[in-house]
């Protein structure tokens, strides 16, 4: 299995605080069986005083690689980061202020989670119009998103591919990323699966349990192609084919109680 979406780097988010505690980590997803893990760390959490970040993540990927060949951990780690929304943000990435998945031309890009910026689609189209691929980070987690499932079907429906978090597929995040998870991944607006991962206990990078889960809601093929040839595909800059059909959510009626005209 490929995960995107991972916060493995020791000190440099809200993510591991040390080497010891990245290594679990990515042990930790190995044994899930991820074989490729990409490392995402935070664009906004201070790189501005620090090294830039296309120098300094690629040697800690490469740093924590070496780990981990030493502990006969075997997974390739890649550099990423997660890009939050940002009008300057194609600048950023042209040069190279921040970066794409695994030396791909795709975005992991991250909105508020209060709130859907109303400059979201001038953004992504800007993003695509420099040639990037847009993959949205935790749809299933903004409030807006939970609320209005369709606000994203324009979005799908112009190329921009969706990654929900494992652990708001199994229900560890909460009921409400639990059901919208589920709302995305059915009506065909989820393409990745990714841990997020950020800890061994609480968050950890791992897939398998999503996609049992994922498997009995759309098939063990699609749920595959979320963790597989989906993201293989963005990592090579390849076409890529949706492992479900898209579809509107059908809005649900409330049902009337008695004596309450005004619902």
């Amino acid at each position: 299995m490929i995960d995107l979406h991972s916060h493995i780097l020791p000190a440099v988010d809200d993510g591991p605080v040390d080497w010891e505690d990245s290594l679990a980590m990515v042990a930790c997803a190995a044994a899930q069986g991820t074989t490729t893990l990409v490392a995402t760390p935070h664009s906004h959490t201070g790189w501005l005083a620090a090294e830039p970040p296309h120098r300094q993540i690629p040697s800690l990927v490469n740093a924590l690689q070496e780990r981990a060949n030493n502990a006969g951990i075997e997974i390739t780690l890649l550099p990423g980061q997660e890009c939050y929304y940002d009008a300057a943000l194609v600048n950023e990435l042209n040069q190279h202020r921040w970066l794409t998945l695994g030396h791909s031309r795709t975005v992991l890009l991250e909105l508020p989670f209060a709130m859907w910026p109303p400059a979201t689609e001038q953004l992504i189209y800007e993003l695509q119009l420099a040639r990037y691929t847009v993959l949205l980070a935790h749809p299933e987690r903004y409030k807006a998103v939970q609320d209005r499932p369709n606000l994203l079907l324009p979005l799908v429906e112009r190329g921009v591919l969706m990654q929900v978090t494992s652990t708001a597929i199994t229900g560890r995040l909460g009921t409400g990323p639990e059901r919208c998870a589920k709302l995305l991944v059915m009506h065909g607006m989820c393409h990745v699966i990714a841990s997020d991962g950020h800890n061994v206990r609480g968050r950890p990078p791992a897939l398998a349990d999503a996609v049992a889960r994922v498997s009995e809601w759309v098939g063990a093929s699609a749920a595959q192609q979320m963790v597989r040839d989906v993201p293989e595909a963005l990592l090579k800059d390849d076409v890529v084919r949706p492992p479900v059909e898209l579809q509107r959510v059908e809005r649900h009626k409330r049902r009337r109680r008695l004596f309450n005209f005004f619902e």
